[in-house]
């Protein structure tokens, strides 16, 4: 091989080496240029991410305050709306769970009572019968604990009480995790008020309230513990413990008032007020009333609704003492308070009581605007409250002569009163529809309500004697918390008077204070002007006896030495007026002889006001003591200060006050 040809071999060795060299240099500049990119578009993802889930925590946050602006103005159809936009939105991944479930948490919980409100509990349960068929996105396992004991309470709302109880112990069953204790609290209420009027769960109904309210106690910032409270003592009432409901109420009274929170003061005061109203001590409910009304009018946080209750359970008392018309009277004012909202159940009561006692009235005329009432009230009450409605309107068709109608409402009366799942017990019904078809010779009617009546007797029979004795200790109880709460109602009206008092003692020696300021100001006036009338006597001898002169200047010197002449100089604003002016200027050329010969040869147009400025000046009075002398504004005597320089020709730089002492050609 030629030497030539192994040169050109080396060169294109060495040329592909080079190439190659560079191809490898860009595939790794490449390589890191990818990487590089796919790390900061990971990160940027990642932060969108995040971005994201600030922004969709936000939006909830921020509907959720939207949605209880509408519920607080009474607006629950667009509070509703908004409140189901927040459980239906979807939520972006990589979001925390927890939050979430938290906040469509509590739009579910108001939306249910924004639902309640409204008076519309069966659309309540069934949109949350859908919720629960669509339940799938609900990641969080305590959120469907949550959805499961609404949705048990706002079925029994509507009586679904079979369906209510299958979902709350679907609730129950479910083991929740992390769940703070509010949500606790919560759950055990709802699922104590849907087993509540089941007998066969009256235990579980018990453990249940006890859990709430251990709960309660150990995080103070719970609140509806009253509700508890109150579903607790009808419980007690029911079973006949009267005496354990109402220590029940009183105890929630004094932990209230201890705690300064009115709200469950004036709910503890209805319960109360409730439970001495079944007892027929209507003057105890009354004194509970008064306290709840009381309180009522300094708190805020007392809704409508609240004090509805309160005005509804005084007019009961009033009727039970029969004060008819005052009870309509206050019937009337919890009407005037609900008739803003939606009917709902403050309104049923209020027809259903007005109904009974204008029933009570036996008058056509009264039963006539009572039977609307009471129609009104069976449309939406409860089946409670639709039996009692039943039983007034047949009451009231009877009266009328309508006896097709009262024996239709005394039908739909007996099924309720014998619904297995739900017993209602109102006292005499039995025996007034007993009585009215005895009347109308109905055999069947008549052997209908004699045996449901025997089984009424045969049932009260057996808890009568314990029913009285804690009646007896009601009536002890009660009147022992009474005496114990005039005996605080007149330490507190002691203790306005004892302030009162106080205040009438400050009041009293304020004015004697004054009066005796005002003696000793009027004596050293008239000292001033005893001391003036002698120093005018004493001028008034030396200008009649100029041969005498010497001595009434001995005599005048001698006053002035020990500060008389202060007191000839302690002018008042009467010594300005034309009738002191004379004595004023004969005193003030005493002790400025020259001044005023000076003042008006220097300043021949010189006004009578402004020769008084120029002599309160000389004496060394301060600009607010002319003023008051001379009766005069600050800006008004400013403006006469800038005057009196312009006539005498005084330079920026000097004093007037300096300028006028040398127009004074001797010195004191």
């Amino acid at each position: 091989m030629s030497v030539r040809r192994r040169i050109s071999i080396i060169l294109n060795t060495k040329t592909k080496m080079r190439h190659l060299k560079y191809i490898y240099n860009v595939v790794c500049i490449t390589i890191v240029c990818v990487f590089v990119f796919s790390l900061c578009l990971l990160t940027s993802c990642e932060k969108g991410n995040i971005d994201r889930a600030t922004v969709y925590t936000q939006s909830l946050k921020q509907k959720l305050k939207t949605a209880q602006m509408f519920q607080y103005s009474a607006r629950y159809l667009d509070a509703i709306k908004m409140y189901q936009s927040v459980v239906i939105s979807e939520p972006p991944a990589q979001i925390n769970a927890d939050t979430i479930a938290k906040l469509i948490d509590i739009a579910m919980t108001q939306m249910m009572n924004c639902y309640q409100s409204y008076g519309k509990p069966d659309e309540c349960a069934d949109y949350f019968s859908e919720m629960h068929k669509h339940h799938s996105h609900f990641i969080h396992q305590n959120l469907r604990s949550d959805l499961y004991s609404i949705f048990g309470y706002a079925l029994s709302r509507t009586e679904r009480m079979e369906e209510a109880e299958q979902m709350t112990d679907s609730a129950l069953a479910i083991k929740a995790v992390n769940s703070d204790s509010k949500r606790l609290f919560r759950m055990y209420s709802y699922a104590a008020a849907v087993f509540f009027s089941n007998p066969a769960r009256q235990e579980q109904v018990i453990s249940l309230c006890n859990k709430a309210l251990e709960i309660a106690k150990e995080d103070n910032s719970i609140k509806g513990e009253e509700f508890i409270t109150s579903m607790l003592g009808l419980l007690y009432k029911r079973t006949g413990n009267i005496d354990k409901a109402v220590d029940l109420f009183h105890d929630s009274v004094d932990r209230a008032r201890e705690n300064g929170d009115n709200l469950a003061e004036v709910n503890a005061c209805n319960s109360l007020a409730e439970m001495y109203l079944y007892c027929d001590l209507p003057k105890h409910a009354l004194t509970y009333c008064t306290s709840a009304m009381q309180l009522g009018k300094n708190s805020p946080n007392i809704t409508p609704t609240i004090k509805s209750q309160t005005y509804l359970q005084y007019g009961q008392a009033l009727s039970a003492l029969q004060q008819a018309d005052s009870a309509i009277f206050y019937y009337k004012k919890a009407e005037d308070l609900l008739s803003k909202q939606p009917y709902n159940n403050g309104m049923v009561d209020v027809d259903l009581l007005m109904g009974t006692l204008l029933v009570d009235r036996n008058s056509k005329k009264d039963i006539l605007q009572a039977v609307p009432r009471l129609k009104r009230a069976t449309r939406f009450a409860t089946n409670i409250n639709r039996t009692k409605a039943f039983y007034q309107l047949a009451r009231a068709e009877l009266v009328l002569g309508n006896n097709k109608e009262g024996e239709a409402f005394l039908d739909s009366m007996y099924v309720l009163l014998h619904k297995p799942a739900n017993p209602i017990y109102i006292k005499g019904a039995y025996s007034f529809a007993l009585n009215h078809y005895l009347s109308t010779n109905n055999v069947d009617k008549t052997a209908l309500y004699s045996k449901a009546l025997l089984d009424e007797y045969h049932n009260e029979t057996e808890k009568n004697l314990y029913q009285k004795l804690s009646e007896m200790v009601v009536r002890y109880i009660g009147e022992a918390r009474d005496k114990e709460f005039e005996m605080e109602r007149i330490k507190a009206q002691n203790k306005e008077f004892y302030i009162s008092m106080g205040l009438v003692v400050c009041v009293v020696v304020i004015f004697l204070l004054v009066i005796l300021y005002l003696k000793n100001r009027h004596l050293a006036a008239i000292r001033i002007q005893v001391q003036n009338e002698r120093l005018d006597k004493l001028l008034s001898d030396l200008e009649n006896e100029k041969g005498l002169r010497g001595n009434a200047e001995s005599r005048l010197s001698n006053l002035l030495s020990d500060d008389s002449w202060k007191g000839l100089l302690n002018i008042t604003p009467g010594v300005l007026k034309k009738e002191g002016e004379g004595s004023f200027r004969r005193r003030f050329n005493v002790v400025y002889p020259y001044f005023m010969a000076n003042l008006t040869t220097r300043v021949p147009n010189i006004t009578n006001r402004e020769e008084f400025l120029c002599m309160l000046i000389i004496m060394g009075l301060s600009n607010e003591e002319i003023e008051r002398m001379m009766g005069v504004a600050h800006q008004s005597l400013l403006q006469s200060r800038y005057r009196l320089r312009q006539k005498l020709n005084i330079g920026k730089d000097e004093s007037l006050e300096t300028e006028l002492m040398k127009l004074n050609k001797t010195v004191r």
